[in-house]
């Protein structure tokens, strides 16, 4: 992976504004960003699991709230494990509202998100946690990229570094052209597009490969006998 650093230094050179002060180091900088959560929303829309993480969350007992992770994108759980050494199984999201209600304290766990103005978004585990642990329980998710803040910042989504220099690329010129820049995206910026999600959708497993493949051979017998293949 690429530091901001460098990919702002080719971006610079490829636009030859080396040493130039019009465009500032924030506006690089924010441009980068927007570039990268544009990007970022391309991934997720196509193939989230190329952002998918896991942690450990933290429970209390009898507490009835669990923080999701602070990275975690759109609130987008993939999975949610618990294993105390002795018990190991994924814990369901509740479907039906009764499920909460008459749920019996040594149940498996299920889970719901809460979204409330006082506590923010939570895991709400059914029953309450019996136990407090900071590995019991395993939660799988789509994560955010990373914000670049700084120079020695890493470019946290690779498959992106051509969509988003060229972003950059782009708004430079923008500003250099000012009223008589070309409106829309450029023809360029599209072409890095297509690139990722032509790259994304390689990675994309093959689902059918895990499927049986029928048996043709009685087909292929018939056809032998009636036909003489």
């Amino acid at each position: 992976m690429k530091t901001w650093a460098t990919m702002k230094a080719e971006i610079q050179r490829e636009c030859n504004v080396e040493g130039e002060d019009f465009v500032s180091e924030q506006e690089l900088l924010d441009w980068a960003n927007d570039a990268k959560d544009e990007a970022e929303a391309e991934i997720v829309s196509l193939y989230d699991r190329y952002l998918e993480t896991s942690t450990t969350l933290t429970t209390t007992s009898g507490s009835g709230v669990v923080s999701l992770p602070t990275d975690i994108y759109a609130n987008k759980i993939t999975g949610l494990w618990f294993d105390d050494g002795s018990e190991i199984y994924e814990i369901k999201q509740v479907k039906r509202k009764e499920e909460i209600h008459f749920a019996g304290d040594n149940d498996k766990y299920k889970f719901y998100i809460t979204n409330s103005t006082a506590s923010g978004t939570k895991i709400q585990p059914v029953p309450a946690a019996r136990e407090s642990s900071s590995s019991n329980l395993t939660c799988y998710y789509i994560r955010e990229s990373a914000a670049i803040d700084a120079d020695s910042d890493y470019m946290d989504i690779p498959i992106a570094e051509g969509f988003i220099k060229q972003y950059v690329k782009d708004k430079i010129q923008e500003k250099e052209l000012g009223p008589m820049a070309p409106k829309g995206r450029s023809d360029l910026l599209e072409k890095q597009r297509s690139l990722m999600i032509e790259a994304l959708n390689q990675m994309i497993p093959d689902d059918s490969s895990d499927e049986l493949q029928p048996d043709l051979s009685a087909y292929t017998e018939f056809i032998d006998e009636e036909w003489g293949y």
